[in-house]
């Protein structure tokens, strides 16, 4: 029996992913990756290997296992060691009336308990909701810039829009991420790989009197890739919040 369209449906549902959202991932139009999941076409093995290089199985479990029957765990694919896995194999997002993703703003104060409730539906639920303008492909999040290890790119009060990262394997040599990390909490910082570690990488601000450190990978629980900056020209009275609402526009949950 071939398992391979329902397979599909099925890793894709685990995930939260619309089908116009995991063919944007995979670089396929909508209505080619449509016909795979009804059965009515199948893949080249150059998109075989995306799709099973997403969701960390084998092409063979892709094409023959009955996923969720079997259960995506018990694969032995799923024996490969946690830093080839995803950050976070199903994240919790929040959703607008019309079911377009939100982009959820983490205060100073929420990021307090960011790591306890970054997947909760009901913490995500009570974060302010924002709009952003090109968000429309991927899941995107907002924190504030504290502290000036970040400057003089990434003032303190600044906001950091974020792309959700989903596989430690995409983070780029380089590259500025909102990090949240076990051990560190919610970070900002530029990161780089370890030399002769592959099971660290090192985090380093921008500003160089903060000292470079390295991080465990199985330390890190999210990352959100730098996609724009919100910047106050003068301070004022205002909230952080309400800055946002005159700068962006908001809307309710």
């Amino acid at each position: 029996m071939n398992h391979f369209a329902n397979n599909l449906k099925y890793l894709r549902k685990t995930q939260r992913l619309t089908q116009e959202k995991f063919s944007v991932i995979i670089g396929l139009k909508r209505s080619t990756y449509k016909d795979y999941e009804v059965g009515k076409t199948k893949p080249d093995f150059a998109v075989l290997t995306k799709i099973a290089d997403h969701y960390r199985i084998t092409i063979d479990e892709l094409i023959r296992e009955d996923i969720m029957a079997v259960g995506l765990e018990n694969l032995s694919s799923q024996d490969k060691n946690s830093l080839q896995k995803p950050l976070d194999r199903v994240l919790t997002i929040s959703l607008d009336k019309e079911g377009n993703e939100n982009v959820d703003f983490v205060s100073t104060e929420a990021k307090a308990g960011y790591l306890e409730g970054y997947n909760d539906p009901e913490y995500l639920k009570d974060l302010q909701k924002i709009a952003i303008p090109n968000t429309q492909n991927g899941t995107y999040r907002a924190f504030p810039i504290s502290g000036d290890s970040m400057e003089p790119y990434f003032p303190n009060g600044s906001i950091f829009v974020g792309k959700y990262v989903e596989n430690i394997d995409y983070l780029k040599h380089g590259k500025t991420y909102v990090l949240a990390t076990s051990d560190d909490g919610v970070v900002c910082k530029n990161v780089a790989k370890a030399k002769g570690a592959s099971d660290k990488m090192m985090f380093y601000s921008l500003n160089p009197i903060y000292e470079p450190y390295f991080v465990d990978l199985t330390s890190i629980k999210e990352a959100w890739e730098f996609h724009a900056l919100i910047q106050f020209d003068s301070p004022s009275d205002t909230s952080l919040v309400e800055k946002i609402l005159d700068h962006v526009g908001a809307f309710d949950a």
